[in-house]
């Protein structure tokens, strides 16, 4: 499993060798991350450099299996000693949208509120605008429906067949926004999402 993430933070200019990326995708199941945090707070184009590292991963390899993740750390203080003290010597403090520190919940109760389920299931963070939010979900959308899961033994395969014809010119295209025909073809073919089945 391959995740982008501190140490693997692709930029626009960075070119990936090609033997690089082949031995990553050896295992053809990727895990990304979509991380802003210490990035720009809520920006849309700090996406744009994983949305670039999924395509160039599925066109070298379409059968490859991508789960994308929103990037969720725990707690400072929930961390052991060792990891506590790593953790504290990073360069930035976990700030939200309005750019003010988050305030983790305190309590079993706190966490069970739904923001916080979703953070802690790598679904949604504190630090998302609504812009970056949607642009993550419509990609996640597309590409799902372009190359439904082979997790999903449940839908019929004219079902996805029919996913990925849909799909296929905005993934064509990289027409992400909006992909309400998409969106209303997974509720009625009730699509599995990898993601549900991997935590």
């Amino acid at each position: 499993m391959c995740e982008v993430s501190d140490a693997l933070e692709l930029r626009p200019t960075d070119e990936l060798p090609e033997d690089i990326l082949l031995s990553k995708i050896s295992e053809t199941r990727f895990s990304i991350f979509f991380r802003s945090q210490l990035e720009n707070v809520g920006s849309v184009s700090s996406v744009e450099p994983k949305v670039e590292f999924i395509l160039e991963v599925k066109r070298v390899n379409p059968q490859a299996e991508i789960i994308v993740y929103i990037y969720t750390p725990i707690p400072l203080d929930s961390l052991s000693g060792n990891a506590r003290a790593h953790a504290a010597a990073a360069p930035a403090a976990l700030l939200d949208v309005n750019g003010d520190p988050i305030r983790f919940p305190e309590t079993p109760e706190e966490w069970t509120q739904q923001c916080w389920v979703d953070y802690s299931c790598h679904a949604d963070a504190p630090w998302m605008s609504d812009k970056l939010r949607r642009r993550i979900q419509n990609f996640v959308t597309v590409l799902g429906c372009r190359f439904p899961t082979v997790q999903d033994v449940r839908s019929p395969s004219w079902a996805k067949t029919t996913l990925r014809t849909l799909a296929s010119w905005r993934y064509a295209w990289q027409k992400y926004d909006r992909p309400w025909e998409l969106a209303l073809s997974k509720k009625l073919v009730r699509l599995a999402d990898p993601r549900a089945t991997s935590l």
